[in-house]
């Protein structure tokens, strides 16, 4: 991906998202996702310290995003704000809120826990001739990573149109300068 403005924009989410922690005597301070920031977009219960498969769900979550965006989307350099917001919408995050859930049964139920998702409603997503636990952790958990990848989407075109402002007004200076 080499679209300036989509750089520019997916840099300012991944800032947006990431919080600095030093430990006392680093030399360097490490940047990482914060998850508690990532539960709150996801409209989800924000999973504590020692909850570390929620934090993981989430912060994972997060990596497949942005991977998808750098890696998965069909982009050109050229593309302006307006051709990246549609291709943004008309992305198929789907297969990506599914891929979020965990396979195995206790990393699947811990997060499951961690992030509340028992306060999800998913009739429209189960079948209730069918019903088990594990089909409503399943689609608890996708109900989650989708709503998480459509806010990140909607929060990324919002930035792409700042950064095409931003990106046109640094062209604007260089060839003024070059005159």
């Amino acid at each position: 991906m080499s679209n300036p403005i989509l750089n520019a924009a997916l840099a300012a989410l991944h800032a947006d998202y990431t919080v600095t922690l030093g430990n006392i005597g680093a030399v360097v301070p490490e940047r990482v996702v914060a998850p508690w920031l990532l539960a709150r977009t996801a409209d989800c219960a924000q999973p504590d310290g020692h909850e570390k498969e929620g934090q993981k769900f989430l912060t994972l979550a997060f990596s497949h995003f942005t991977f998808a965006v750098e890696n998965d989307m069909n982009v050109s350099d050229s593309d302006d704000a307006a051709d990246l917001r549609r291709t943004l919408e008309d992305f198929d995050w789907h297969e990506y809120a599914d891929d979020a859930v965990p396979v195995y049964t206790h990393e699947k139920w811990l997060t499951f826990v961690h992030l509340a998702a028992y306060q999800e409603d998913v009739s429209d997503l189960v079948d209730s001739r069918k019903v088990d636990g594990d089909s409503v952790a399943n689609a608890a958990l996708y109900q989650i990573a989708d709503r998480l990848f459509r806010a990140l989407a909607t929060e990324l075109a919002d930035k792409i149109e700042d950064s095409e402002h931003w990106t046109n007004h640094a062209a604007e200076i260089d060839a003024a300068e070059e005159q």
